[in-house]
């Protein structure tokens, strides 16, 4: 079982772990916290929408009167994540990289984002992170009861910790003081009991400066890459008009690999179309393979083929969308030839630092960005 979940992608981890752990109880209005029982964070849903909602939402978000001329969107992928870490280094490095007016993150993303908003002084602490410098990102221990007994087979602590480092009462103090000068950094998390992707206005919620807010924003930080059945999903009670309601928020990778703005909403801010500058911290291209007729092989393409087929019309629609607002698209993904990790809890110092100094070189050098997403299927071989 060992070795078959080591060569399947995060998702067939997830559906195993969500069979066995279908009749293991989960106590809603209550969540662990260093192995205490406490109530969850109330958080006030002016502070987040909902990513399908066309209401307006995200542009009640957006600074009003600025116009928005660089995003960056950073999506999962696990230990891949490295990728992106080096892209913006060697970015640096290259004096080309710009300052960009909207930040957005994804699981890994999610976890790189603070740093990566505010700017290159912090590349120092993406790179101690992602090659484990403060020990932090590592692979997670499997807690003792395991699948069996609770929501989560892994520890939650080291997550919550390694959130704790990041997002440091100064970090989050310097990210208020960003939103106020009208930049914005945007955190999705999937909300499990809706199916809905949740995005998280980080910055209006640091604006607070109380300890309760560090501490909600922690919190959506660890949703953000908790995988569900790996790891426990947060909880959250939002105030409506029928009272306290509790929502259960995991990692935005069960439903999308990166989020980003619709660039209509932020055309409408005035000036010339945005630049979209989305790291993919994951393959995009389909790519050939003989598969071997066993359940292991079979079931680790079919899931692997899902899942790409899924991150390559996100991006798709993305590209159609930048072109209707006038903006345009520069996209980083990991080459086809170049490694990639055996799942998205396999966080090896060894591939992560070869995979970070990849990005960095491709970053420096400029050579990792394309305007166009990819075509899906690449030449069968002859």
């Amino acid at each position: 079982m060992n070795k078959l979940l080591a060569r399947c992608p995060r998702v067939v981890g997830i559906l195993i772990a969500c069979v066995v752990t279908a009749c293991a109880p989960f106590e809603r209005g209550s969540q662990m916290t260093e192995g205490r029982s406490e109530p969850p964070e109330v958080v006030s849903p002016e502070f987040r929408f909902w990513a399908d909602d066309s209401s307006g939402a995200l542009a009640a978000h957006l600074p009003s009167g600025k116009p928005v001329r660089d995003v960056l969107v950073l999506s999962g992928g696990g230990p891949d994540g490295a990728f992106g870490a080096g892209v913006l280094s060697g970015w640096t490095q290259s004096g080309k990289r710009p300052s960009f007016d909207v930040v957005t993150g994804v699981s890994i993303g999610a976890i790189i984002a603070p740093y990566a908003f505010l700017g290159p002084d912090y590349d120092d602490r993406i790179e101690d992170l992602v090659l484990n410098r403060t020990g932090k990102l590592k692979r997670p221990e499997l807690k003792v009861s395991g699948l069996l007994l609770d929501a989560g087979a892994f520890e939650r602590n080291a997550l919550a910790n390694l959130v704790q480092t990041i997002l440091t009462p100064d970090v989050v103090a310097k990210i208020a003081r960003e939103h106020r000068s009208g930049r914005r950094l945007f955190v999705a998390t999937t909300e499990l009991d809706s199916q809905r992707v949740s995005v998280w206005d980080i910055g209006a919620m640091a604006q607070l400066a109380t300890p309760e807010a560090v501490r909600a924003i922690r919190g959506v930080f660890v949703a953000a890459a908790a995988i569900p059945a790996a790891f426990t999903p947060v909880q959250f009670s939002v105030p409506s008009s029928v009272g306290l309601q509790d929502e259960l928020h995991a990692d935005a990778g069960v439903i999308t690999q990166f989020w980003a703005p619709d660039p209509r909403v932020v055309r409408r801010l005035g000036g010339a179309g945005p630049t979209y500058h989305i790291i993919v911290n994951n393959l995009v291209e389909a790519d050939f393979e003989v598969v071997q007729p066993d359940a292991a092989s079979l079931s680790k393409r079919a899931f692997t083929t899902v899942f790409r087929s899924a991150l390559h019309a996100d991006l798709a629609l993305t590209e159609t969308l930048l072109g209707q607002a006038g903006g345009r698209m520069s996209l980083a993904y990991i080459p086809p030839d170049w490694p990639v990790a055996a799942h998205a809890l396999d966080f090896n110092q060894d591939h992560m630092q070869e995979l970070y100094g990849m990005g960095r070189q491709a970053g420096r050098s400029q050579s990792i960005w394309v305007s166009r997403v990819p075509e899906s299927y690449r030449t069968l071989p002859h």
